[in-house]
């Protein structure tokens, strides 16, 4: 039966089968049940359904259902309970209770429940009263009571939360901070800082350590052990202590390059020196010492017996070997004495006195250069040539008639000899030194002499002053023209300032100079460059005297170390003038400022300043008359001050040992005060000496002979004498042109004598420790040590020489000792 459309108003059975397009009921109620089997409707049931639907299916909405069908259904909307199975989508809020399983749920439902089955993977907002067997992967920010939570994996866990925490950690636990207290069995790490103490109960190994860095002490209550290897100490591991199990030894060694000590609190007991002396002390006191060549005990030594030959001991003393005594004179240590008549112990030694006057044991000298051409010589002694120290180094030169200067270097061989065996050098590069003027040689320092000489006597830029340096060695540095202007001249002198810096002086020439002529001109010098390339750089040229000074007269210059003064002395107008400057000025560019002229002498002639730097005496010496008489030679002290340039001259003194024409004012000083003048007495050469006491001249008695047996066995064949000091040797020499035949001699005197107060057998002994001057000391004697020496050869014998030093070779003491080390030896007679 098809319908369209039913309607039904009553109680009316329906047939069996029934398919409706719509069907509506309104107004129905049934106590019972309807059965409707084969109903297919594709429209719409409106209205209320009382009692049980079995059987079909619904396909459309059953609002208002009843009972527990099994019903598919799209979308529920069910306001009371569900009890049985629910299969499929629940999209709306289930506010009651599921006892069932939910299997398949998804979305984000709020659901409360009891037992979970499966995984979670939703956030859980209440508690969870129940076991949770699987992973909670999110945050249980409010869970009080978990238990036994074997991993939780990240996050923080609220201290508070955590009243104790006694499970198990099998992962790692890092960021722990606090104070927990943990127990644990196993401990495996990289690396563990602790702050307080850690103890450890049980065996301690370290497994592959190489160190073991503490910052305080390790404290070993039952000891170290060291089974193999060392313990090493220093941070060069110097010091190491260990034991050689295949020899069953133990072992202290000092590795480095210090001494090794064993020492009880701060006292030495064993000194042990790296290649040296083992040393054993009692009480920090030196007793027994080993040396290269045996042992010495210091105190007595006491032995049960003695076995041996005793024949090679010497010098045994047959009583006390030492004594004590009062010094006269200061003592100092190590120093050999002699007993004075009074008593005293006097330190052995050498007294040097001026000669008086000097002695010369060859006046001929020795004959140094030879040539028919010569003329004017000059000379000059350098003390610190660096090849020469032992003996000093001179140079001398001299013009010959082709126009060039010569030189050649000469040094002491003997007291009575020189050398000339260096050969002969040309210093000039074109023959234009003039003749019949005179040449100069100084020594400037650093092992180089200044050589200048004139080239005419016009004084212009057609005749310049020229110079160069002669090296130690023979270098020959850059020829340069001395002056800067057009003043050339001739007549000079230099002085050293320093090793870098000269003062050189010379008297124009010819009416086209700068300054006039006969003007006194000066200028200052710096070196620079070594060997052929010494040269110079100077300020310009400056007047000295401010007047016309002598025709054929020698200027000369010295310089006052102690107040800083260049001092010039000059003829001037038939009188010998002196005046001081102070030198000021940067590098090329020095200059001096002048004081007042002071008159030393008048009518006098060869005149010559010189400047005694070990006692700080200037002395002027010259001859009391012109240059072409005989007088006899004066002298007079000058002094200066360092904060002006004005000086005092003070009283003038004759030798009443007169000098002729054939002189010059070459003169020097001793380093003990002795100011020398070279000088010419009937062709015949003369040293004239005298001291200074204050500022008065104290003139030697007598005077030198120099030049007796020369070349043509005359005593008067000499002119144009220089004088040199030295220095090394102590003597004078006087370097003279022999007139016949044209020869260059040298001789030498002694300036001082040497006494010594040590004889033969006056020697008594030494003393170790230094003895003031009237205190008392002890004196080792015959058989007693005396240390306190260097460098000592074991075995060799030491004699006390002349002086108070030791020597190998005997002198005029015969006391001395026998080296037992370095420092130390035997005293003997």
């Amino acid at each position: 039966m098809a319908l369209n459309a039913l309607t039904k108003l009553g109680p009316n059975s329906l047939p069996p089968k029934l398919s409706v397009d719509e069907l509506n009921v309104a107004g129905i109620t049934t106590s019972g049940s309807a059965v409707v089997t084969g109903v297919t409707t594709s429209g719409a049931f409106h209205g209320n359904l009382v009692g049980s639907v079995s059987g079909g299916n619904l396909d459309g909405n059953a609002t208002g259902l009843t009972g527990s069908p099994d019903i598919n259904v799209g979308t529920v909307v069910a306001s009371g309970s569900i009890s049985g199975g629910f299969i499929g989508n629940l999209t709306g809020d289930v506010t009651g209770n599921v006892t069932g399983n939910a299997s398949g749920l998804s979305g984000t439902p709020n659901i409360t429940v009891g037992t979970v089955n499966g995984n979670l993977s939703g956030n859980v907002t209440g508690d969870v009263v129940g076991n949770v067997t699987g992973n909670l992967t999110g945050v249980a920010s409010s869970a009080t009571a978990l238990i036994d939570g074997a991993n939780i994996l990240t996050g923080n866990i609220s201290p508070a939360r955590i009243p104790t925490l006694n499970q198990s950690t099998s992962g790692t636990s890092a960021g722990l901070t606090g104070v927990p207290s943990i127990a644990i069995t196993n401990l495996t790490g990289v690396a563990a800082t602790f702050t307080g103490s850690v103890s450890v109960g049980g065996t301690l190994t370290y497994d592959d350590v190489t160190n073991i860095d503490s910052v305080g002490l390790i404290t070993a209550r039952s000891g170290i052990k060291v089974t193999s290897g060392s313990i090493t100490i220093g941070s060069n591991s110097d010091l190491q202590i260990y034991h050689n199990p295949s020899t069953n030894h133990s072992y202290i060694d000092e590795t480095g390059s210090g001494n090794l000590y064993i020492r009880n609190g701060s006292k030495n007991s064993i000194f042990a020196r790296t290649d040296g002396e083992v040393i054993l002390y009692n009480n920090d006191s030196n007793k027994l010492e080993t040396t290269e060549s045996g042992v010495i005990v210091s105190g007595v030594c006491t032995a049960t017996s003695f076995v041996g030959s005793g024949a090679s001991l010497t010098d045994l003393p047959a009583g006390g070997n030492s004594v004590d005594l009062v010094a006269d004179g200061a003592i100092t240590a190590a120093t050999p004495v002699i007993v004075t008549n009074t008593g005293k112990a006097k330190a052995i030694g050498e007294e040097t006195t001026i000669a008086n006057p000097p002695s010369c044991p060859d006046q001929g000298g020795s004959r140094l250069y030879f040539s028919n051409s010569f003329e004017r010589p000059s000379s000059d002694y350098g003390a610190d040539t660096p090849n020469n120290l032992s003996t000093g180094l001179t140079l001398n030169c001299w013009r010959e008639t082709d126009g060039h200067i010569r030189g050649r270097f000469t040094h002491w061989t003997s007291d009575s000899g020189f050398t000339g065996g260096f050969g002969t050098m040309t210093i000039t590069s074109s023959g234009n030194a003039y003749g019949g003027l005179p040449i100069r040689v100084k020594y400037v320092g650093e092992g180089y002499w200044i050589v200048i000489w004139s080239t005419g006597v016009q004084g212009n830029g057609s005749t310049p002053v020229k110079c160069r340096t002669v090296r130690h060695n023979g270098d020959l540095g850059v020829e340069n023209t001395l002056h800067s202007q057009t003043c050339g001249g001739g007549y000079f002198d230099a002085v050293r300032i320093t090793d870098t810096r000269t003062v050189v002086t010379w008297r124009q020439l010819g009416n086209g100079s700068l300054y006039g002529n006969d003007q006194s001109v000066l200028r200052v010098l710096d070196w620079t460059g070594s060997g052929t390339s010494r040269t110079f750089s100077g300020g310009t040229d400056f007047t000295g005297m401010g007047a016309s000074v002598g025709a054929g007269q020698l200027p000369s210059i010295a310089y006052d170390s102690t107040n800083d003064k260049v001092i010039i002395m000059n003829w001037v107008s038939g009188d010998q003038k002196v005046r001081v400057g102070t030198l000021s000025g940067a590098t090329g560019a020095g200059t001096i400022t002048w004081g007042t002229v002071g008159v030393v002498a008048t009518g006098a002639s060869q005149g010559s300043v010189t400047y005694d730097a070990t006692n700080n005496k200037i002395v002027c010496i010259w001859k009391n008359g012109p240059t072409n008489t005989t007088e006899p030679l004066w002298a007079a002290t000058i002094q200066t001050g360092s904060s002006h340039n004005e000086v005092s001259i003070g009283t003038a003194s004759s030798s009443g040992f007169s000098q002729t024409p054939d002189g010059t004012n070459s003169t020097c000083v001793t380093a003990e005060g002795l100011f020398v003048r070279g000088a010419i007495n009937n062709l015949a050469g003369y040293l004239k000496c005298l001291t200074v006491d204050g500022i008065n001249i104290n003139w030697q008695g007598g005077s030198t002979l120099m030049t007796a047996n020369s070349n043509n066995g005359s005593t008067s064949d000499s002119a144009y004498p220089n004088v040199n000091y030295n220095s090394i040797k102590k003597r004078i020499e006087l370097m003279r042109e022999a007139t016949t035949p044209n020869d260059i001699y040298g001789s030498q005197a002694s300036t001082v004598q040497i006494t010594t107060n040590v004889s033969t057998n006056n020697c008594i002994g030494f003393v170790e420790d230094a003895v003031a001057d009237g205190a008392t000391g002890t004196v080792k004697l015959v058989g007693n040590t005396i240390d306190g020496y260097t460098s000592l050869t074991i075995g060799d014998t030491y004699w006390v020489q002349n002086d108070g030093t030791i020597g190998g070779g005997a002198a005029t003491s015969q006391a001395g000792f026998v080296a037992i080390s370095s420092t130390k030896g035997i005293i003997f007679t």
